[in-house]
């Protein structure tokens, strides 16, 4: 996963283009955040939780 942290002023490259600058595959989740601000520390803290359980779920039920 990863969190994109955003500020104010901060030039605002789309997600997409990150994910290609990083050459991350499509499964890996990203998201916009301001670490300045705890509901969206919190949110991204969340999405993760929720990726781990995702990915645990599918090790689970593949043979």
């Amino acid at each position: 996963m990863v969190a994109v942290n955003r500020f104010d002023d901060d030039v605002a490259h789309p997600l997409e283009e990150i994910r290609q600058a990083l050459a991350l595959p499509e499964h890996v989740p990203m998201i916009d955040c301001d670490a300045r601000v705890r509901a969206s520390s919190k949110n991204v803290l969340i999405t993760l939780v929720d990726h781990l359980r995702t990915m645990a779920i599918a090790r689970e039920t593949t043979p």
